[in-house]
Protein backbone atom coordinates (compact mmCIF):
# COMPACT_ATOMS: atom_id res chain seq x y z
CA UNK A 1 0.00 0.00 0.00
CA UNK A 2 1.13 3.33 -1.18
CA UNK A 3 1.11 6.03 1.55
CA UNK A 4 0.38 9.65 -0.53
CA UNK A 5 0.86 12.99 1.40
CA UNK A 6 0.81 15.81 -0.79
CA UNK A 7 1.97 18.54 0.10
CA UNK A 8 3.32 21.45 -1.87
CA UNK A 9 5.82 22.36 0.97
CA UNK A 10 7.03 19.17 1.69
CA UNK A 11 10.37 19.40 -0.87
CA UNK A 12 11.57 22.53 1.77
CA UNK A 13 10.42 21.52 5.12
CA UNK A 14 11.59 18.23 5.07
CA UNK A 15 8.43 15.95 4.99
CA UNK A 16 9.90 13.38 2.40
CA UNK A 17 12.37 11.89 4.70
CA UNK A 18 11.90 7.98 5.36
CA UNK A 19 9.84 7.54 8.44
CA UNK A 20 7.72 4.33 9.62
CA UNK A 21 5.46 4.34 11.93
CA UNK A 22 3.52 1.20 13.77
CA UNK A 23 0.44 1.71 15.13
CA UNK A 24 -1.51 -0.94 17.51
CA UNK A 25 -5.42 -2.56 16.06
CA UNK A 26 -7.95 -2.18 18.55
CA UNK A 27 -11.07 -4.32 18.27
CA UNK A 28 -14.57 -2.63 18.52
CA UNK A 29 -15.68 0.70 16.75
CA UNK A 30 -13.54 3.73 16.40
CA UNK A 31 -15.36 5.38 19.66
CA UNK A 32 -14.18 2.67 21.64
CA UNK A 33 -10.75 2.22 23.04
CA UNK A 34 -8.81 -0.66 24.63
CA UNK A 35 -10.98 -3.27 23.03
CA UNK A 36 -9.12 -6.51 22.11
CA UNK A 37 -8.87 -8.02 18.45
CA UNK A 38 -10.39 -11.31 18.29
CA UNK A 39 -7.14 -12.59 17.43
CA UNK A 40 -5.54 -11.21 20.22
CA UNK A 41 -7.04 -13.44 22.73
CA UNK A 42 -3.65 -13.59 24.78
CA UNK A 43 -3.20 -10.22 25.12
CA UNK A 44 -4.27 -10.07 28.82
CA UNK A 45 -2.17 -13.53 29.63
CA UNK A 46 1.24 -12.52 31.84
CA UNK A 47 4.45 -13.66 29.97
CA UNK A 48 6.89 -15.27 31.70
CA UNK A 49 9.96 -14.74 30.05
CA UNK A 50 11.57 -11.76 27.86
CA UNK A 51 11.28 -13.93 24.69
CA UNK A 52 7.81 -14.80 25.03
CA UNK A 53 6.86 -11.18 25.97
CA UNK A 54 8.80 -10.19 22.19
CA UNK A 55 7.03 -13.14 20.75
CA UNK A 56 3.43 -12.19 22.24
CA UNK A 57 4.22 -8.19 20.86
CA UNK A 58 4.56 -9.31 17.72
CA UNK A 59 1.70 -11.42 17.37
CA UNK A 60 -0.36 -8.22 18.03
CA UNK A 61 -2.22 -6.92 15.39
CA UNK A 62 -0.18 -3.55 14.23
CA UNK A 63 -0.88 -1.01 10.90
CA UNK A 64 2.54 -0.04 9.89
CA UNK A 65 3.02 3.22 7.78
CA UNK A 66 6.01 3.75 5.68
CA UNK A 67 6.60 7.11 4.46
CA UNK A 68 9.43 7.28 1.90
CA UNK A 69 11.06 10.19 0.17
CA UNK A 70 10.44 10.99 -3.83
CA UNK A 71 11.96 12.15 -6.65
CA UNK A 72 11.99 15.71 -8.28
CA UNK A 73 9.65 15.11 -11.08
CA UNK A 74 7.35 13.47 -8.18
CA UNK A 75 7.38 16.91 -6.47
CA UNK A 76 6.81 18.82 -9.11
CA UNK A 77 4.08 17.07 -10.11
CA UNK A 78 2.43 17.05 -6.00
CA UNK A 79 3.22 20.97 -5.67
CA UNK A 80 0.01 21.16 -8.34
CA UNK A 81 -2.17 19.10 -6.31
CA UNK A 82 -4.19 20.02 -3.52
CA UNK A 83 -1.95 20.55 -0.10
CA UNK A 84 -3.15 16.75 1.56
CA UNK A 85 -3.91 13.69 -0.63
CA UNK A 86 -4.61 10.22 -0.52
CA UNK A 87 -3.87 8.39 -3.17
CA UNK A 88 -1.69 5.71 -5.41
CA UNK A 89 1.85 7.18 -6.07
CA UNK A 90 1.44 5.42 -9.39
CA UNK A 91 -0.93 7.69 -10.66
CA UNK A 92 0.09 11.43 -9.37
CA UNK A 93 1.09 12.14 -12.81
CA UNK A 94 -2.56 11.59 -14.27
CA UNK A 95 -3.90 13.65 -11.15
CA UNK A 96 -1.39 16.32 -11.84
CA UNK A 97 -2.15 16.11 -16.07
CA UNK A 98 -6.20 16.36 -15.10
CA UNK A 99 -5.07 19.61 -13.22
CA UNK A 100 -3.12 21.10 -15.33
CA UNK A 101 -6.27 20.75 -17.63
CA UNK A 102 -8.64 22.35 -15.49
CA UNK A 103 -6.59 25.02 -14.48
CA UNK A 104 -6.30 25.58 -18.38
CA UNK A 105 -10.21 26.04 -18.99
CA UNK A 106 -11.17 27.57 -15.79
CA UNK A 107 -8.18 30.49 -16.06
CA UNK A 108 -7.51 30.57 -19.57
CA UNK A 109 -10.12 29.64 -21.63
CA UNK A 110 -13.34 31.32 -20.01
CA UNK A 111 -14.23 34.54 -21.76
CA UNK A 112 -14.95 35.97 -17.94
CA UNK A 113 -13.55 34.66 -13.94
CA UNK A 114 -17.34 34.71 -13.43
CA UNK A 115 -18.79 33.20 -16.41
CA UNK A 116 -20.37 29.89 -15.44
CA UNK A 117 -21.46 28.58 -18.49
CA UNK A 118 -21.60 24.94 -18.98
CA UNK A 119 -17.89 23.44 -20.38
CA UNK A 120 -17.58 21.47 -23.37
CA UNK A 121 -14.56 19.29 -21.88
CA UNK A 122 -15.09 15.37 -22.14
CA UNK A 123 -11.92 14.76 -19.91
CA UNK A 124 -13.03 17.53 -17.42
CA UNK A 125 -16.58 15.83 -16.90
CA UNK A 126 -15.49 12.02 -17.40
CA UNK A 127 -12.20 11.94 -15.43
CA UNK A 128 -13.76 11.88 -11.88
CA UNK A 129 -15.94 8.90 -12.39
CA UNK A 130 -12.12 6.93 -12.84
CA UNK A 131 -11.27 7.96 -9.27
CA UNK A 132 -13.97 5.50 -8.30
CA UNK A 133 -13.02 2.98 -10.76
CA UNK A 134 -9.91 1.95 -9.92
CA UNK A 135 -9.55 -0.59 -13.26
CA UNK A 136 -10.05 2.16 -15.64
CA UNK A 137 -7.58 4.64 -14.02
CA UNK A 138 -5.28 1.48 -14.32
CA UNK A 139 -6.29 1.04 -18.16
CA UNK A 140 -5.27 4.86 -18.28
CA UNK A 141 -1.93 4.64 -16.75
CA UNK A 142 -1.15 2.00 -18.78
CA UNK A 143 -1.61 3.30 -21.87
CA UNK A 144 -0.44 6.88 -20.73
CA UNK A 145 3.21 5.18 -20.14
CA UNK A 146 3.58 3.45 -23.08
CA UNK A 147 3.09 7.09 -25.27
CA UNK A 148 5.37 8.59 -22.90
CA UNK A 149 7.88 5.93 -23.56
CA UNK A 150 7.67 6.76 -27.77
CA UNK A 151 8.64 10.83 -26.54
CA UNK A 152 11.68 11.83 -26.85
CA UNK A 153 13.18 14.29 -24.46
CA UNK A 154 11.82 17.46 -25.98
CA UNK A 155 8.54 16.17 -26.07
CA UNK A 156 8.70 15.22 -22.38
CA UNK A 157 9.46 19.29 -21.85
CA UNK A 158 6.80 20.48 -24.29
CA UNK A 159 4.10 20.92 -21.68
CA UNK A 160 1.15 21.78 -24.30
CA UNK A 161 2.34 19.12 -26.32
CA UNK A 162 1.94 16.49 -23.70
CA UNK A 163 -1.52 17.63 -22.53
CA UNK A 164 -2.07 17.23 -26.35
CA UNK A 165 -1.31 14.26 -26.25
CA UNK A 166 -2.46 13.19 -22.79
CA UNK A 167 -6.41 14.21 -24.23
CA UNK A 168 -5.69 11.78 -27.41
CA UNK A 169 -4.63 9.06 -25.25
CA UNK A 170 -8.20 9.61 -22.47
CA UNK A 171 -10.38 9.93 -25.42
CA UNK A 172 -8.81 6.47 -27.68
CA UNK A 173 -8.96 4.50 -24.44
CA UNK A 174 -11.30 5.13 -21.06
CA UNK A 175 -13.18 7.74 -22.59
CA UNK A 176 -14.45 5.03 -25.19
CA UNK A 177 -14.99 2.36 -22.56
CA UNK A 178 -17.00 4.46 -20.21
CA UNK A 179 -19.31 4.33 -22.70
CA UNK A 180 -19.10 1.23 -24.22
CA UNK A 181 -22.21 -1.31 -23.55
CA UNK A 182 -19.60 -4.44 -23.17
CA UNK A 183 -18.17 -2.87 -19.95
CA UNK A 184 -20.28 -4.14 -17.33
CA UNK A 185 -21.03 -2.16 -14.28
CA UNK A 186 -18.72 -1.07 -11.66
CA UNK A 187 -19.31 -3.19 -8.30
CA UNK A 188 -16.46 -2.69 -5.48
CA UNK A 189 -14.97 -6.28 -4.34
CA UNK A 190 -17.10 -8.05 -6.57
CA UNK A 191 -14.40 -10.98 -8.31
CA UNK A 192 -16.49 -11.91 -10.91
CA UNK A 193 -18.00 -8.67 -11.96
CA UNK A 194 -13.93 -7.10 -12.10
CA UNK A 195 -12.53 -10.66 -14.15
CA UNK A 196 -15.24 -9.48 -16.75
CA UNK A 197 -14.59 -5.95 -16.89
CA UNK A 198 -10.81 -6.77 -17.28
CA UNK A 199 -11.41 -8.80 -20.09
CA UNK A 200 -13.71 -6.01 -21.99
CA UNK A 201 -11.20 -3.90 -20.88
CA UNK A 202 -8.40 -5.35 -22.49
CA UNK A 203 -10.02 -6.61 -25.48
CA UNK A 204 -11.42 -3.19 -26.12
CA UNK A 205 -7.80 -1.01 -25.82
CA UNK A 206 -6.39 -4.19 -27.92
CA UNK A 207 -8.75 -3.88 -30.92
CA UNK A 208 -8.71 0.25 -30.60
CA UNK A 209 -4.62 -0.17 -30.62
CA UNK A 210 -4.82 -2.18 -33.35
CA UNK A 211 -7.09 0.51 -35.28
CA UNK A 212 -4.45 3.35 -34.32
CA UNK A 213 -1.69 1.27 -36.05
CA UNK A 214 -3.43 0.94 -38.87
CA UNK A 215 -5.06 3.93 -39.47
CA UNK A 216 -1.79 5.76 -37.43
CA UNK A 217 -4.17 7.84 -35.83
CA UNK A 218 -5.34 7.95 -31.96
CA UNK A 219 -8.46 9.40 -30.55
CA UNK A 220 -9.76 9.68 -33.79
CA UNK A 221 -13.55 10.33 -34.36
CA UNK A 222 -14.55 7.97 -36.78
CA UNK A 223 -14.30 4.93 -34.09
CA UNK A 224 -17.72 6.24 -32.28
CA UNK A 225 -19.64 5.75 -35.67
CA UNK A 226 -17.49 2.31 -36.50
CA UNK A 227 -19.95 -0.55 -36.24
CA UNK A 228 -17.15 -2.83 -34.77
CA UNK A 229 -17.10 -0.54 -31.68
CA UNK A 230 -20.59 -0.33 -30.28
CA UNK A 231 -21.45 2.40 -28.08
CA UNK A 232 -24.10 3.77 -26.01
CA UNK A 233 -26.20 6.44 -26.71
CA UNK A 234 -24.97 9.48 -26.68
CA UNK A 235 -25.73 11.96 -23.72
CA UNK A 236 -24.62 15.54 -23.31
CA UNK A 237 -22.99 15.03 -20.29
CA UNK A 238 -20.51 12.99 -21.36
CA UNK A 239 -19.31 16.14 -22.33
CA UNK A 240 -20.29 18.75 -20.21
CA UNK A 241 -18.69 19.89 -17.15
CA UNK A 242 -20.71 21.83 -14.68
CA UNK A 243 -18.06 23.97 -12.58
CA UNK A 244 -21.26 25.28 -10.46
CA UNK A 245 -22.12 21.71 -9.38
CA UNK A 246 -18.60 20.89 -8.57
CA UNK A 247 -18.14 23.53 -6.24
CA UNK A 248 -21.26 22.94 -4.51
CA UNK A 249 -20.18 19.70 -4.23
Amino acid sequence: MHNLLGDDRGADSGLWEETTYELPVNGGTPYEKDVAMEASGTRGSPATGVFQQMLQARRQPRLILRFRSTSRRTRTQLSLLPDTLLHCVSCVHLLALHRQLLADTLLMDRPTMQDADLICSPVLSTFPVLLEQPDLLDALRGAWLETEINMSRAQKRDLPFVKQEFVKVYMSSVYFLLHSPSLPPHRWADAPSEQQRARAIYATLDSLKHQQHTTGQSGCPEVYVDPMHPHLAFDITELTFDLLHVARG
